[in-house]
């Protein structure tokens, strides 16, 4: 990682607390590897939603290609994020967030340190980490500041960009973790965590802050949970359930 703060001393210092805050924390990062095993079950979901666009059907086939996978297979192995990490990829990472960020118009640039939690970091919980998916995902939208530019609310441009992906909420998807980035953003289906998961990384490749945030369990549940979207901007924040969109 030594090679990464270099980097920047040379080239762009005014990134170095940057650098700092994402390397702080990330030697008590982990996440799983070994998920490209489950890629068939993610291709026959896709080819039953370009078939009739139903996601529950498209469920029952991904479930039962994933019962076929996992029935004599357990392929995933927890590894430190700073084992699988270079210091290119971090590279990337840190100057994709601050291009993204500094192409908003000042009103929608979050604060210094809302920029350093909600958008500068590589994941947004337990995902399997994905080095590409900033970029690919940066492109993919880049259609968001067009619309911005063209002068249309931020909140109007938000609701254009759930419309598009038009996220289904799925329960009882059968994944032995969180899904990697790069498959939910051709499913657009799945439970809450996963779909909030999707949106934040989306977002936060537009250098919009955003996080997921959570209960453990409802009040009147032993241990039924939810997520939720966070969105936020200078002055205001918008709190959003995937799950029940009107």
């Amino acid at each position: 990682m030594l090679k990464v703060v270099r980097h920047y001393q040379k080239t762009a210092p005014e990134k170095l607390d940057a650098v700092n805050y994402l390397l702080s924390d990330m030697g008590s990062w982990y996440h799983s590897k070994g998920h490209e095993l489950f890629d068939p079950a993610f291709d026959v979901a896709v080819k039953s939603l370009n078939t009739d666009g139903d996601a529950m059907r498209a469920k029952t086939v991904f479930n039962q290609c994933m019962e076929s996978i996992l029935f004599n297979n357990n392929p995933l192995r927890v590894v430190s994020d700073m084992a699988v990490l270079s210091a290119n990829q971090l590279i990337e990472n840190i100057d994709l967030a601050f291009t993204a960020y500094n192409r908003l118009p000042d009103t929608l640039r979050c604060s210094k340190e809302d920029f350093l939690q909600f958008v500068l970091p590589y994941r947004a919980s337990n995902e399997p980490v994905d080095h590409t998916a900033r970029k690919e995902l940066y492109e993919q939208y880049s259609w968001f500041y067009t619309k911005i530019r063209n002068g249309k609310t931020i909140e109007n441009v938000l609701c254009d960009l759930l419309d598009s992906l038009n996220i289904q909420f799925v329960p009882d998807v059968k994944y032995p973790e969180q899904m990697p980035i790069r498959q939910l953003n051709r499913i657009r289906f799945g439970n809450c965590e996963n779909s909030v998961n999707l949106m934040v990384h989306i977002l936060r490749s537009l250098g919009i802050a955003a996080c997921k945030d959570y209960t453990p369990h409802w009040g009147n549940h032993h241990s039924m949970g939810h997520s939720w979207l966070t969105i936020i901007l200078p002055g205001r924040e918008y709190a959003i359930d995937l799950s029940n969109l009107k």
